[in-house]
């Protein structure tokens, strides 16, 4: 062979005995870039801004990377405000514990005067003490399914129902 032309890989075919092969070539492939070095490659190639249809055309072509963008957007806040991901996390555990001196407090004395006392399951504070406490147990089993299950619309419901209470 002469250095002008040239050589061709060789590719064992079946058997030990190796044939000179062509390898066809590859098609170019344009890179893949994001969609602002597109538009700065495509201003300066047309010296104008690419219309949406040509963008489109792009991104359907595949010359435009996709943007990564989380799937849950808390997940993007937590990564960015760790402090604040802490507190989610601390409020989980807060919240029974909460609820559950709250029903304390619900047999604790409201009003004493004259050696008379009045707590909410009194008569005189009209019989508030049975829904107060249904609540506050309401709020207690909707935090611990938010910790067990770790899902946002179990903190969302346990946040409702202790909100509520409150």
């Amino acid at each position: 062979m002469t250095e002008d032309q040239p050589q061709l890989p060789e590719r064992p075919t079946q058997g030990h005995a190796t044939a000179s092969q062509a390898v066809p070539p590859r098609p170019q492939v344009p890179p893949v870039v994001t969609a602002e070095q597109w538009g700065a490659g495509f201003q300066q190639t047309h010296h104008r801004e690419p219309t949406m249809s040509e963008y489109l055309a792009a991104v359907h072509a595949g010359l435009i990377a996709p943007e990564c963008r989380p799937r849950d957007p808390s997940m993007q806040q937590s990564t960015s405000r760790p402090v604040l991901a802490k507190l989610r996390g601390l409020a989980t555990f807060i919240l029974p514990a909460a609820a559950f001196l709250a029903i304390i407090s619900l047999f604790l004395p409201v009003a004493s005067a004259m050696g008379f006392s009045v707590n909410y399951f009194s008569d005189e504070a009209g019989g508030e003490g049975g829904f107060l406490l249904f609540i506050m147990l309401a709020a207690i089993a909707a935090s611990v399914v938010a910790v067990i299950r770790k899902a946002n619309w179990s903190r969302i419901t346990a946040g409702v129902v202790a909100s509520s209470s409150a």
